[in-house]
């Protein structure tokens, strides 16, 4: 089968198409033939070296933990799926590749309403961006967030989710065109962080106030900055480090002087029976997945260029013919 793998981190040209064995699936897997896959900054960081890879894998290393596609094979303890089943996949390491074997507590059925584009991304965008606004965030009807890089995969995901909780939303974005998109998609206010320092925007907005809530998918000085935008007893929900920085330094006593909480949110917290609630809001329209631009497998390096160009308004997704 082809698949894409990088024996060494460093730029795009890493990437390589290479041919590998069709895995066989075990007892408790299910055998999908692919045919799309979202992509993520996770896979470019660990591409790039500034990830860690997933525990106990090293190079030669396929990236990818999400994909849809088609079964084709069942190991012999699977009794819920069968051949030709229309399924997606959440959380497998390495579906970069025309044929994946994943346990089967990792795959759910695809409604019929949904293609298999949208439906590779539903995974690394709304399981993210429920569990941060939702499960971990607890936003409210009627609160305001401030929703960083909010024209990006998960961003667009989170504003969804939070205006279909009934929030008011404020976003963050490089370009007034982003922007404009964000807006379009139901961000209510927009601060362009190219023009104009967003903290003392988001402090405008709220006629000196702040937020209540601060989702953060960048890191670094942008996390940082974030939690001087919280109102006393805010929440500062972290999720991801497009921004490559790992790590930032807290004054303590910044967050015990107004009870400020800072609390992660990974998609796998999310159980299987959240997640498939997740699916079907996609699935009945209450949730839209956003699909920005596709490339087939093979041009795999051309998708994570265009990720760390910091073009993207939505979801990125390769094709598998």
């Amino acid at each position: 089968m082809k698949a894409i793998q990088f024996s060494k981190t460093g730029t795009p040209e890493v990437l390589e198409l290479v041919d590998l064995p069709v895995p066989a699936p075990t007892s408790e897997q299910v055998l999908i033939k692919v045919s799309a896959i979202g992509v993520n900054f996770s896979e470019v960081g660990r591409r790039k070296g500034t990830f860690p890879l997933p525990p106990g894998v090293s190079l030669p290393y396929v990236p990818g933990y999400e994909c849809s596609g088609t079964i084709e094979e069942f190991g012999e303890n699977v009794h819920s799926f069968k051949k030709g089943d229309r399924v997606l996949v959440r959380g497998y390491s390495s579906t970069y590749c025309e044929y994946t074997a994943v346990d089967s507590s990792m795959v759910y059925k695809i409604p019929d309403s949904l293609n298999f584009i949208d439906a590779s991304g539903i995974a690394g965008a709304y399981s993210t961006a429920w569990q941060a606004v939702v499960k971990r965030g607890k936003l409210q009807k009627g609160e305001t967030v401030l929703i960083q890089a909010c024209a990006s995969g998960v961003g667009i995901a989170c504003v969804q989710v939070a205006k279909h909780i009934g929030a008011h939303v404020i976003g963050t974005a490089s370009t007034d065109e982003k922007l404009a998109w964000a807006i379009s998609m139901g961000v209510d206010q927009g601060i362009n962080y190219s023009e104009s320092d967003f903290k003392d925007e988001v402090k405008r907005i709220t006629s000196g106030i702040g937020v209540p809530m601060v989702i953060d998918g960048v890191g670094g000085e942008t996390f940082l900055d974030g939690l001087k935008c919280l109102s006393p007893d805010g929440r500062m929900v972290v999720y991801g480090v497009a921004s490559g920085t790992r790590t930032a330094t807290v004054t303590l006593p910044e967050l015990w002087f107004t009870n400020l909480t800072v609390m992660g949110a990974g998609s796998s917290g999310l159980s299987s029976s959240e997640f498939q609630e997740v699916i079907e809001l996609v699935a009945n329209g209450s949730l839209k997945m956003v699909v920005d631009k596709t490339w087939p497998l093979e041009q795999a390096a051309e998708a994570h260029k265009y990720l760390e160009d910091r073009q993207v308004r939505g979801k990125v997704v390769l094709t598998v013919n």
